[in-house]
């Protein structure tokens, strides 16, 4: 940001290189630049918004069900961790061991259906 020091600095060091006569012509023609300008941009701003207008609402609508999705999905992915219960104990996994440190048949394979 300019301060009001560095304006006055640019202001006379402008006085010094155009002179009192030049300067207030030059002041002019950049007042009347700088009006051009914003109305080019105001033109090329209401352009764009005529455009993109129709489309506004149903951008709207996508983006908001894509929330809507991602956080449904978000839910479903957040796993915490297996149900208690579910899979064999603590118990069923040592006679497994012993099974087959004995190198005997597990109790599966006894019954024919390995």
């Amino acid at each position: 940001m300019i301060s009001g020091t560095e304006y006055l600095v640019i202001a006379l060091a402008a006085f010094l290189i155009f002179g009192p006569r030049r300067l207030p012509e030059l002041s002019r023609q950049l007042g009347g630049w700088l009006r051009e300008a914003r109305v080019v941009v105001a033109q090329l701003r209401a352009s764009i918004e005529a455009e993109t207008g129709p489309l506004t609402e149903p951008l709207r609508e996508v983006t908001e069900e894509a929330r809507k999705l991602r956080s449904e999905g978000k839910a479903a992915l957040d796993w915490k961790g297996p149900v208690h219960g579910s899979g064999p104990t603590p118990d069923d996994a040592l006679a497994d061991l012993e099974h087959i440190e004995d190198g005997s048949p597990a109790e599966d394979e006894a019954d024919g259906e390995g």
